[in-house]
């Protein structure tokens, strides 16, 4: 058998992921994932020797040597329970880095759509006073690599007010 029931030393797992890094890959998905495939192949291995649980289960009924199944039965069940160990630790970093992913993006989109606000206040205040050709030329490239989303935003129609938003609306052209 191989050392699988001496799993690869990792911390515990962490309350939430803080970020996804290298050492949170290796730590919580990799080496439990190269666990969970030893284990596995220690239940039940394909290769011509009987070196797995399962097999030796075979040769032992094989024999009629019952001892010896149930032994091999109840260590393949128990590397079934480590196995799954394994998976619930892949799985619940991969949920919380996820979870993490998506609190980043919306981070991101709010600061992003402050940042879009404060770069069109200015211009979209111009073109209120009449036309304004590198005022539009601003407005028109912001609209162009800006989400609607960000743009039609209740942020973005509470700070920049009505009358600019009204201003910007003309630009996105019936895109909201």
């Amino acid at each position: 058998m191989s050392h699988a029931t001496e799993p690869t030393n990792r911390p515990a797992a962490p309350a939430a992921c803080g970020g996804v890094s290298a050492h949170l890959i290796e730590n919580r998905i990799l080496n439990p994932a190269l666990d969970g495939q030893v284990v596995n192949l220690d239940q039940f291995n394909p290769s011509p020797e009987v070196d797995s649980h399962l097999e030796h289960v075979l040769d032992a009924l094989n024999s009629g040597d019952l001892e010896r199944a149930k032994k091999h039965t109840l260590a393949a069940i128990a590397l079934n329970h480590v196995e799954g160990q394994m998976l619930r630790i892949i799985t619940g970093t991969a949920d919380d880095a996820a979870a993490t992913m998506r609190n980043v993006r919306s981070s991101v989109t709010a600061l992003s759509g402050r940042r879009v606000v404060a770069k069109l206040t200015g211009p979209l205040g111009a073109l209120l006073n009449g036309p304004d050709a590198e005022a539009a030329r601003v407005v028109v490239e912001t609209v162009r690599v800006t989400p609607v989303s960000i743009l039609t935003s209740k942020q973005a129609r509470h700070q920049l007010g009505k009358a600019k938003m009204a201003k910007l609306e003309e630009f996105l052209g019936g895109q909201q």
